[in-house]
């Protein structure tokens, strides 16, 4: 009897490390799969393939359209280009807009700071009594 009993206790054991050690590695398998989903690459994976997938679904435009922005639109499209000659890319332009409007705001606040303030009101004397 014995010897049953320490078997059992044997096998106990055994089904408790094992749970253990699978509790551990669902853990272990969770924390990986939560780093792999918010990491930067498969964000980055996620926006382009939803920008792709955008593009894709999006509706054919009519061939009239071009047309009918006229002669704004087709300023726009060479002003457009111009930018992009210039900056490479939207994002190197949003950047550079960035930065100056950062920078412009930075030049308002030091200026507002060496600013002296404006002297309130002269006393005026007492008169003769």
């Amino acid at each position: 009897m014995k010897d049953l009993d320490a078997e059992i206790r044997a096998v106990e054991r055994l089904i408790a490390r094992e749970r253990n050690a699978l509790g551990l590695l669902a853990e272990d398998w969770a924390t990986a799969a939560r780093d792999a989903v918010v990491s930067k690459k498969s964000l980055f994976a996620v926006a382009a393939f939803g920008f792709v997938l955008g593009d894709a679904l999006r509706p054919a435009k009519p061939a009239g359209t071009v047309r009918k922005l006229g002669f704004s639109g087709m300023l726009a499209g060479i002003a457009f280009s111009a930018l992009r000659a210039r900056y490479g890319s939207p994002w190197a332009l949003a950047e550079v807009a960035w930065r100056g409007w950062r920078g412009a705001s930075a030049r308002r606040e030091a200026r507002r700071a060496l600013e002296i303030p404006a002297p309130g009101p002269a006393p005026v004397p007492p008169g003769p009594q």
